[in-house]
């Protein structure tokens, strides 16, 4: 049943990281100017799949879906934008609506889900971290490329609070030695910056 489960998970990452790419590229070629064949996906947040007991081993009932991968400019502008009015709506001044929600929310032109390297999983869903699903990428993300981009004690860091949902992918060699470091992408950054 693990090997199952494992080849499920391989087959989604392998598929998702060639998705990704595949984004990615042709998020480029269009910003080249090379017509592109299809548009790009919109963000769609679906339904929240029936919580596990993350005390019991995992089972093959672990799924796992892409809920936002890669956004436009103009899609993440008007993200921004409806999460700079809901905090104007709640009577914070602009300045501090718009610093709000640069903490959740990448400013247009600035988002990861823009180079196609990013994405959000299982609904976004703020308790996410509870789950089986996110207890297994903890453990097996890295094998396939894919780190964790905000994580809850790196906020300081990177300026972004955690987002459990969020994945970005970074290559298996990458993924590993930052795991292994315990470094975010900022820190890693440096850390090979520092390595010249």
């Amino acid at each position: 049943m693990k090997k199952t489960q494992g080849l499920r998970a391989r087959n989604f990452f392998q598929i998702f990281a060639g998705l990704l790419i595949g984004t990615a590229l042709t998020a480029a070629l269009t910003q080249c100017g090379v017509p592109a064949d299809r548009q790009p996906e919109k963000a769609v947040y679906e339904s929240q799949p029936p919580k596990t007991d993350v005390s019991q081993p995992l089972q093959d009932g672990v799924s796992i879906y892409v809920s936002s991968g890669y956004r436009s400019v103009e899609r993440q502008r008007a993200l921004f934008d409806r999460a700079v009015q809901q905090n104007l709506a709640k009577g914070m001044d602009w300045e501090l609506a718009d610093a709000t929600a640069a903490k959740s929310i990448a400013r247009p032109g600035r988002s990861e889900h823009n180079t196609g390297l990013a994405v959000d999983l299982n609904g976004v869903a703020e308790d996410f971290d509870t789950t089986a699903e996110y207890r297994w990428l903890q453990e097996n993300a890295e094998d396939f490329g894919f780190i964790l981009r905000f994580p809850a004690d790196k906020e300081s860091v990177t300026g972004i609070r955690f987002e459990p949902w969020h994945y970005r992918y970074v290559g298996v060699e990458h993924a590993k030695e930052m795991n292994r470091l315990g470094m975010c992408l900022e820190e890693y950054i440096d850390y090979l910056n520092a390595q010249k």
